[in-house]
């Protein structure tokens, strides 16, 4: 119910004194080395620097032990990147609207302002990235605007009072503005919330209706053993017909491998042992032995020529 947040400046304001009054030193402290090193980076680490105030003012609002000091500023570095585009994008957004709406820049900046007045303590508490931050700050202020534009405008004047009156002032006023922040947001978001939901949506009412009923989540339970019995033998049909089907697949294999036991190829080699014709040498021994018959043949003849002779 993010439209229905209770804004309660008077209050919130007085605690904000109230914390800067007990631990004036140390946020004074702080927000001089945030004012000092932003300004000798040229407003890099504004972003940084300013969630490292947030860090320091949150856990002296809620006490923790041990007591932060000023060097726990420098904490903020942890969510370098988230509230470097957070503070980024407000000055960017300053300077645009000086530029193009010059006698309207105080005012963009005071709504830009309220839109965003919880967007830092998500970055640094809830550990959330820069555009969501600034989404769910915009969500619980436009329920309430005017009452948040009243808040941020009180701490925003509170915080530049010493200013007016000395300039000195102005060092010891500063941290007020955080202060007050501060308060409003430990009003909606305790301690170990981390910016999420307010824990009155944990309560459930719907549950006491289904706590007046147990005899229908009995007759659940009861009907889902039911269901599950019903189920268990449809298994064990569709198993035995496969188990079944996959002896036969192998008795078709093996029938089929049997002709290629049959059919035995190599076989044939025992052809070859038949290359053992040796005796086809002898077929030439024969036919050189023609020659020596018919050389014979030729000579009886010639003896009979001489002796007719």
């Amino acid at each position: 119910m993010e439209n229905k947040y209770e804004v309660k400046i008077g209050e919130w304001v007085q605690a904000g004194f109230e914390l800067l009054k007990t631990n004036l030193w140390l946020l004074v402290g702080v927000n001089l080395v945030a004012a000092v090193l932003g300004s000798l980076t040229g407003g890099i680490l504004l972003g940084p620097l300013a969630a490292g105030v947030v860090l320091v003012t949150l856990a002296l609002l809620d006490g923790k032990e041990p007591k932060p000091e000023i060097g726990d500023i420098f904490k903020g570095f942890d969510v370098f990147l988230q509230s470097f585009l957070y503070m980024f994008a407000l000055v960017l957004i300053s300077i645009v609207t000086t530029l193009v709406l010059s006698g309207f820049s105080s005012i963009v900046s005071l709504v830009l302002g309220t839109l965003t007045i919880f967007t830092i303590f998500f970055i640094t508490d809830g550990k959330m990235e820069f555009w969501p931050a600034v989404v769910r700050s915009y969500n619980i202020v436009k329920g309430n605007f005017l009452p948040f534009l009243g808040l941020y405008a009180v701490a925003t004047l509170a915080s530049f009072a010493g200013s007016i009156a000395c300039c000195i002032g102005g060092i010891f006023t500063a941290p007020l503005f955080y202060c007050i922040l501060a308060v409003a947001y430990r009003q909606y978001f305790p301690v170990g919330s981390g910016g999420a939901e307010e824990t009155l949506t944990i309560d459930a009412p719907v549950s006491k209706p289904d706590s007046g009923t147990p005899e229908k989540a009995k007759e659940e339970k009861v009907a889902e053993p039911e269901i599950e019995l019903k189920a268990e033998p449809e298994p064990e049909v569709e198993t035995k017909p496969k188990s079944t089907a996959k002896p036969k697949t192998k008795a078709k294999s093996t029938a089929k491998t049997k002709p290629t036991a049959k059919t035995k190829p190599k076989a044939k080699p025992k052809t070859t042992a038949k290359p053992k014709t040796t005796a086809k040498p002898k077929t030439k021994t024969k036919a050189k032995a023609k020659p020596k018959a018919e050389a014979k043949g030729a000579a009886t003849e010639e003896s009979a020529e001489k002796s007719a002779e």
